[in-house]
């Protein structure tokens, strides 16, 4: 924070930033807020249109050279019968407790979910929150993560618009300890022009009053534009930083005079790191859910991350309770490691409880995972059980691993049905699983969201 820093008044954009209280808050040892900017906002704006940016030639449809095992494929192994329509998956009354909806008027319960594909699109945190305002609780999402406008990634906005020269780097493929937040990834761009819009008109009944704009502090100048609801645009300078092993986040705080609907951001100058958005609402929730999924990611975007940073980004008793949603990627392989995967599951955990040292905690463990077999019959048997049995290791790793760290797991697979058990959801009407015999529909999706709600205690059975 620089002292002598003024920010220069936009047309039709009021910017508010009390000088003296910014040279004062440098003197002081503990952090201080972030300067507050307002701007003029008109909640009437029309909807966001994002800029053209060519599409590519439509390809047609590709000759399948594999296809969803069939019953005479199956024949050879035992599956049983999906248990979704018994009891769901127990947990710990412990667990149970720390997930608990506080009493009206004593703060909201903060939850925090991580994971892969199968939370980053979104369908099992919107049925349960859906399951939750049924019985009359009031839900927000506040964050928009680092991953916002890639595929498989829905977020609890109505549009993102993204400029093409934004790289995405994800925490967990880092080679060496990196400064990321709580998406544990950065979006960056040096391109001068390189946009991000959002139109934050998500629900109806959620006025969006304030946002943060979370970024990493760089070495050299950067600055970014940034428009309230087609206002002027005003340019913002960037912290910068002489060493990254002594960063500390950083934040800029947006207000609007009203309810905000679209907000315009524009790299003007350097490199730009953004680390994701945290929205405030004008009245509260009695619950929030924020969700950091990642497609492809594994729990060693914990590990990876530094942790003095992370902690920054994420202050004590930022989530009352967390979910971590991985083991799919990690079980990827032809060959599966158990001793690799369970030193690496103890490294990231060991991270978790760090940073959260007192939330309540638990993992949920892989689905069930098929092989699609030669869309052409041959003689070779193909092994249907392959990842199913790897998944098995995985959840039982995960199992005798989180308990050494507090942390509960709920046993997706075995909700399922047990190995093999993808196949039959596959083959039911609706399909409850995708043809890729990995993920699942959003009807598989939602049958899981309801049955792990009840497991929390979040819905009776």
């Amino acid at each position: 924070m620089v002292c002598r820093r003024r920010w220069r008044h936009g047309s039709g954009a009021a910017l508010v930033v009390a000088a003296a209280a910014l040279c004062e808050a440098t003197l002081r040892s503990e952090p201080s807020p972030p300067p507050r900017q307002i701007f003029e906002s008109h909640p009437q704006v029309a909807a966001l249109q994002c800029p053209s940016q060519g599409t590519a030639p439509a390809k047609g449809p590709a000759t399948p050279k594999d296809r969803i095992p069939d019953a005479d494929d199956l024949h050879a192994i035992e599956i049983p019968r999906p248990s979704f329509a018994g009891r769901p998956p127990p947990l710990p009354a412990d667990l149970i407790r720390g997930f608990a909806v506080p009493p009206a008027g004593s703060g909201p319960l903060r939850v925090g979910v991580w994971g892969d594909s199968h939370v980053a699109a979104g369908f099992i945190t919107d049925e349960i929150g859906k399951h939750l305002e049924a019985a009359g609780l009031s839900v927000d999402t506040r964050a928009i993560p680092a991953s916002l406008g890639r595929p498989g990634v829905r977020l609890p906005v109505r549009r993102v618009c993204k400029g093409e020269g934004w790289r995405f780097q994800a925490g967990y493929t880092a080679v060496e300890p990196v400064n990321v937040g709580p998406s544990l990834a950065n979006l960056r761009s040096s391109r001068a022009g390189d946009y991000l819009w959002f139109d934050l008109r998500h629900r109806s009944d959620r006025n969006v009053r304030g946002v943060q704009i979370h970024y990493l502090p760089e070495r050299g100048r950067a600055a970014i534009g940034v428009r309230v609801d087609d206002g002027s645009e005003v340019r913002v300078e960037l912290e910068q930083v002489r060493d990254h092993a002594a960063a500390s986040p950083g934040v800029i705080d947006l207000r609007g005079s009203s309810s905000i609907s679209t907000l315009k951001l524009r790299v003007l100058q350097g490199d730009v790191v953004l680390q994701g958005l945290t929205l405030d609402y004008a009245e509260s929730a009695a619950m929030t859910i924020d969700v950091f999924g990642i497609p492809s990611a594994t729990a060693k975007g914990w590990s990876n991350a530094d942790l003095s940073y992370l902690k920054q980004s994420m202050p004590p008793g930022a989530y009352d309770a967390i979910i971590l949603e991985y083991g799919t990627n990690e079980g990827a392989v032809g060959r599966f490691d158990a001793a690799k995967y369970a030193a690496m599951l103890t490294a990231s955990l060991r991270s978790v409880r760090q940073v959260f040292p007192g939330s309540a905690c638990l993992l949920i463990g892989p689905t069930d995972r098929g092989v699609r077999v030669p869309a052409e019959r041959r003689s070779g048997r193909v092994d249907l059980l392959q990842y199913s049995r790897i998944h098995q290791q995985i959840t039982r790793i995960q199992a005798e691993v989180g308990a050494r760290f507090g942390c509960a797991m709920w046993d997706w697979q075995r909700y399922m049905g047990g190995a093999g058990s993808i196949y039959l959801w596959a083959r039911e009407t609706p399909a409850l699983a995708a043809p890729d015999l990995i993920h699942l529909t959003p009807t598989g999706y939602r049958r899981t969201a309801t049955a792990l709600a009840q497991s929390i205690g979040w819905l009776s059975p």
